[in-house]
C-alpha cells in the first residue's frame, strides 16, 4: 500500500521530501501523489503525527503521539496484508462459507466499505451463472449461493487452480500439514496400480482432495463408514471425516482420467529411482543443498519423470505457461533443471523440450522454497534491540515480521538486556553493540532495514551457523556490487547475437570475473534454449553458477540484433557465484521487473554514459 510506504519514507529520514521524489519511486502520476497526502493530511492529527509542507522543499513529518502512529501503521500494515477486493475474490469468499455472509462481513474481511462491495453485484452474479449458481440476498442477513457447499466443489477447485488467494488461504490454514499423509497415499495408490502421471495433473487431484476435505470439515455429516482404500483411510485417521459413495466414484474416475497405464514391458523404473538419487548426491554436494534428503520431494520427481518417459518415448509433450518466468525468476534453479534433463537424456534416451523442463525445475523449485521455510522455522523466538523502543524500532520489527510470519517477536531497548536473556530467542537482531550471555545467532543490523538488508538476512538464516555479523552495506552498495563502469558499453555497430555474447563472456573470463570456461557455459546454456525475452532484453548466463565475482554486463545496443525470430536491444550478461542462491533470485527478479516495463526499456536505450544508466536503475530495484 502506498500510503504506508510514503509513511515509511517520511519517518526514515530528517529532510523534507519533495513531490517528486514520490512520483519518481512510485512512478504514478502528480494527481495520485497529491491524492494520497491529502488523505494523510486529513486523518493525521486523529492519528498521532503532522505533515509539514513547505514550498518548494516538499513534506516532512512530526510525531506527536507514537503510540497512535504505531496503530495506525499496523492498520495499514493489516490492509495491505489483506487480499485484494474483486469479483473473483468475493466470490470465493461466499463459495466458501456454508452460511449468509453479510456485508460487514466482508468489509472486515476486505478492508473495504459496503459501497465498494455492492458495487459487484452484478459482476458476483454473472461470475456464478458460469456454474450454474445464483446469488440469493436477504435483508439483515446477508448473501449466500443458492447451492449447498458439496454442490460447489467444481468452483472451489476451479479458484483454487486459479491461484485465488482468498481460497488457498483458507483451505490451507483448515487442512495444514497433515495434507502430506494424503499426497504421499496418493502416490503410492499411483505407483501400486502401475500408473503414470505429470505435475499438474497430479496437482489437479490433490487440489481435489483439499477441497473435499475442507467441505467435509464444514460440514461435518455423519456418514456410514465405507472405507476401501489408504487414502480414504488416512484422511479419516488425520481429519475424522469420511467419503460418501459419490465422493469415491469422483475420486476414482478423475485418477482414471488424469493417469495413464505403465507399459508392461518397459523396465526404466527399475533404475530410474536410483539414478535419481545419484543425480541429487552430486547436486548436493556440489551447491549444499539437501534435495537428495527430501523423500516427499523425491517421491514426486520420480512420478513426474516416469510419466515423462513414457510420454516421450511417443513424442508427446505439454506446453508450459510459465516457462519463461520460471527460466529467469528462478535462473540457477532452471539450469539445474537442464542439467537434470541431460542425464535423463544419457540414460534414458528421450531429450525433453524446454517446457519440460520447466515442470522439472518447479519440483526443484518448491523443494527450495520448503527448505528454506523449514530453516526460518528454527527461529520460534526473535529478538530485536533497538536504541530506543520508538516508532524506528516497530518498523524494523514489521520487515523482520515479513520474513518469519510465524515466529515470537519482541523488542528490547538497550536498558533492557536482562530482560531480553530471560526471554531466551533463538536469534537476536540488534542495532547496537551489546554482550549477551546466550548461544544464539547475532546479527547486527541498521537502524532502518531496507528490502536488500532483508535478502542478507534471508541468505544468512539459510546457513547453519551464523557468526556475529554486521550488516552496514546499502542499496547502493548493491549497485555496485552488480554494475561496473568496466562493463558498460553502448554498442552501434550492428554484430551477429552469439559474436556479441562470445565478445561479452570472454572479456569476463578474462577477467578472472566469471569462473573457468565461463564463455563455454554460456555458450552451452544458450544453445539449449535462447534467453532473449520480453521487450528485446536477453539475459545470457552461464548453465553453472561457478564465478568468483558477482557482475551483471550491460550492453545496450543502439542498432537491434536480430536473432532468429527476435529482436535484442540490451543485453544482461550475468555472472554470479555460487554459494548466494537467494542473491541470484534477487537480481533476477529484479532484471524480470525491468525487462516488463516497456517505459523502463525505453529509458534505458535513452541513457548515454554509465552514470545516467545507474541513476535510473536505481530508482527500480
Amino acid at each position: 500500500m502506498r500510503e504506508l510506504n510514503i509513511l515509511n519514507d517520511l519517518i526514515e529520514t530528517n529532510r523534507y521530501l519533495s513531490i517528486e521524489y514520490f512520483i519518481d519511486k512510485y512512478s504514478v502520476s502528480k494527481r495520485t501523489v497529491q491524492s494520497d497526502f491529502s488523505y494523510l493530511t486529513n486523518i493525521s492529527l486523529e492519528k498521532g503525527f503532522t505533515l509539514i509542507k513547505k514550498r518548494g522543499k516538499g513534506y516532512l513529518i512530526e510525531v506527536n503521539d507514537e503510540k497512535k502512529l504505531n496503530d495506525f501503521i499496523r492498520y495499514l500494515k493489516k490492509l495491505d496484508d489483506k487480499p485484494k477486493i474483486n469479483v473473483e475474490n468475493i466470490v470465493a469468499y461466499i463459495a466458501l462459507k456454508n452460511k449468509y455472509v453479510t456485508n460487514s462481513e466482508m468489509v472486515k474481511e476486505f478492508y473495504s466499505s459496503k459501497s465498494l462491495i455492492s458495487k459487484f453485484k452484478k459482476d458476483v452474479d454473472d461470475y456464478l451463472k458460469k456454474y450454474n449458481f445464483t446469488a440469493e440476498r436477504k435483508a439483515h442477513y446477508g448473501v449466500r449461493i443458492n447451492q449447498p457447499l458439496e454442490k460447489r466443489k467444481k468452483l472451489i477447485v476451479d479458484l483454487y487452480l486459479k491461484n485465488n488467494e482468498v481460497v488457498r488461504e483458507y483451505i490451507d490454514k483448515k487442512i495444514d500439514k497433515d495434507f502430506k499423509y494424503i499426497e504421499e497415499s496418493l502416490i503410492e495408490e499411483i505407483k501400486d496400480k502401475n500408473l503414470v502421471i505429470n505435475y499438474f495433473e497430479l496437482n489437479e487431484i490433490l487440489v481435489w482432495l483439499k477441497v473435499i476435505i475442507y467441505i467435509k470439515l464444514e460440514v461435518r455429516k455423519i456418514l456410514k463408514e465405507d472405507i476401501d482404500s489408504t487414502i480414504q483411510l488416512v484422511i479419516k485417521e488425520k481429519y475424522d471425516v469420511s467419503f460418501s459413495k459419490e465422493d469415491k466414484r469422483e475420486l476414482d474416475e478423475l485418477i482414471r482420467l488424469k493417469t495413464k497405464n505403465q507399459e508392461k514391458n518397459d523396465d526404466h523404473l527399475e533404475n530410474l529411482e536410483e539414478d535419481i538419487c545419484e543425480f541429487l548426491e552430486n547436486l548436493d554436494k556440489n551447491n549444499n543443498t539437501s534435495f537428495n534428503k527430501d523423500q516427499q520431494f523425491k517421491k514426486l520427481l520420480t512420478l513426474h519423470i516416469s510419466s515423462l518417459i513414457s510420454r516421450l518415448k511417443f513424442k508427446v509433450s505439454y506446453t508450459n505457461p510459465i516457462v519463461d518466468e520460471l527460466s529467469i525468476k528462478y535462473a540457477s534453479i532452471f539450469n539445474m533443471a537442464i542439467s537434470f534433463g541431460d542425464m535423463l537424456h544419457e540414460k534414458y534416451g528421450i531429450k525433453p523440450n524446454r517446457d519440460e523442463i520447466g515442470f522439472i525445475a518447479t519440483h526443484f523449485a518448491v523443494h527450495m522454497e520448503k527448505e528454506f521455510t523449514n530453516k526460518l522455522k528454527r527461529y520460534n523466538k526473535i529478538a530485536i534491540v533497538c536504541s530506543s523502543g520508538g516508532g524506528s524500532a516497530y518498523l524494523t520489527k514489521l520487515k523482520i515480521s515479513n520474513l518469519f510470519n510465524k515466529s515470537e517477536i519482541k523488542t528490547f531497548s538497550i536498558v533492557q538486556i536482562k530482560e531480553l536473556e530471560r526471554y531466551k530467542p533463538d536469534i537476536v537482531f540488534s542495532t547496537i553493540n551489546i554482550n549477551l550471555n546466550l548461544q544464539v545467532p547475532l546479527i547486527y543490523i541498521k537502524e532502518l532495514l531496507d528490502d536488500y538488508d532483508i535478502l542478507k538476512i534471508k541468505q544468512l538464516v539459510s546457513l547453519d551457523k551464523i557468526e556475529p555479523t554486521f550488516m552496514s552495506e546499502t542499496q547502493t552498495y548493491y549497485i555496485k556490487r552488480f554494475f561496473s563502469p568496466d562493463y558498460f558499453t553502448i554498442s552501434n555497430m550492428k554484430k551477429d547475437y552469439i559474436k556479441c555474447l562470445k565478445d561479452m563472456a570472454s572479456k569476463v573470463e578474462k577477467d578472472g570475473i566469471g569462473g573457468e570456461n565461463y564463455t563455454q557455459l554460456v555458450l552451452k546454456r544458450e544453445s539449449f534454449s535462447s534467453t532473449i525475452y520480453l521487450n528485446g532484453v536477453a539475459i545470457p548466463h552461464p548453465i553453472e553458477m561457478v564465478g568468483n565475482k558477482d557482475l551483471v554486463f550491460i550492453n545496450i545496443l543502439k542498432t537491434p540484433i536480430v536473432y532468429g525470430d527476435k529482436k535484442v536491444n540490451i543485453i544482461f550478461m550475468v555472472s554470479l557465484q555460487k554459494e548466494n542462491l537467494e542473491l541470484h533470485k534477487k537480481i533476477t527478479k529484479d532484471l524480470f521487473e525491468i525487462m516488463n516495463d516497456k517505459k523502463m526499456i525505453q529509458d534505458i536505450l535513452k541513457v548515454k554514459s554509465f552514470k545516467e544508466f545507474t541513476t535510473l536503475i536505481s530508482k527500480n530495484v
